[in-house]
């Protein structure tokens, strides 16, 4: 992974390396000469003069880092910094899912080419039509079907070992490859850069989506805390969501932590109008069958049968 930080900020980490320098040093010469020449009073008081003089300085010097160091955590990003963050961030997000996507299919190139695979999606229907006609799509098509049919929140439903994980990541290395492309700005709120998260890791005890996702942007591309939460919170980016129906006991029909996703979901969907989000996830039983009715006006599509060729699906 690439380490993501400004200018400002590795200065602090060669401040704080001068410092533990300053301190190792004297901790460990000024006791083997005070030893050495402790028979001569005067300069065993020379050498501990010299050792407080020292602990002093590195000690005035690290406060001031502390200090700054919090000083700059309470400054909001410019425009510029989250501009560039976001680019590296997409940039290291390709890399990272082409590389998952080629271990998925077993293979050194991470196209979806070699595979039968398909998805089924409904058409938008037309007055004279009762019911939405569904279509036979080639996995190669999700990202023009997600950017031109969509409201840009779907909903990828199939049975375990269908490829709904590799059909996420596939939309997700897609859109990726078409903004490196494009040649303007990564991570505009109307293009913003997908990344790829699984629904395991979500503490639903403590956080709400924005702040979920904040923490696995900033674990995963090692961004400053408060950074990865404004990358968030300016809708830059957008949460590819793995694995919802993997958060439960497969025996405990209740899904109680499905549940509370579901409507942690939807709360972000109604409090951020046009903001994209993508869950790969096998129905769920019972009450919380996937459905666009449950995930606020959600697209649906669904994997029903597939022939991969040396492929191995989730």
């Amino acid at each position: 992974m690439i380490l993501l930080v400004d200018r400002f900020r590795m200065a602090r980490i060669v401040a704080w390396v001068l410092v533990a320098a300053a301190l190792l040093t004297p901790a460990l010469i000024l006791p083997y000469l005070a030893w050495r020449d402790r028979e001569l009073t005067e300069a065993f008081n020379g050498y501990v003069g010299w050792a407080n003089i020292l602990a002093f300085t590195a000690g005035a010097v690290g406060i001031i880092i502390l200090v700054a160091d919090r000083i700059a955590s309470l400054r909001a990003p410019t425009e510029e910094q989250l501009e560039r963050g976001v680019d590296s961030i997409a940039h290291v997000a390709a890399r990272q899912d082409q590389e998952l996507l080629a271990q998925l299919l077993r293979t050194d190139i991470p196209e979806i080419r070699s595979a039968n695979f398909r998805f089924m999606s409904r058409e938008k229907r037309s007055k004279k039509e009762k019911r939405a006609r569904r279509k036979e799509n080639s996995f190669s098509d999700i990202e023009s079907y997600f950017t031109s049919q969509t409201s840009r929140r779907l909903v990828i439903l199939g049975a375990a070992g269908s490829g709904k994980t590799i059909l996420a990541l596939t939309l997700s290395t897609r859109l990726l490859e078409r903004l490196r492309a494009s040649g303007g700005v990564i991570g505009s709120v109307k293009t913003p850069v997908p990344i790829f998260v699984s629904a395991e890791s979500w503490s639903l005890a403590t956080n709400d989506l924005d702040e979920w996702f904040a923490e696995q942007v900033a674990q995963r591309f090692r961004l400053a805390n408060k950074f990865a939460q404004r990358v968030v919170e300016s809708r830059r980016v957008f949460p590819v969501i793995d694995g919802l129906d993997e958060m439960d006991d497969q025996k405990d029909l209740s899904n109680p932590r499905a549940q509370a996703a579901i409507d942690r979901i939807n709360t972000y969907i109604a409090l951020t109008p046009g903001s994209h989000v993508v869950i790969a996830s096998r129905p769920i039983a019972g009450k919380l069958d996937l459905t666009s009715r449950q995930i606020r006006n959600a697209d649906v599509v669904s994997i029903e049968s597939i022939t991969p060729a040396g492929s191995s699906s989730t």
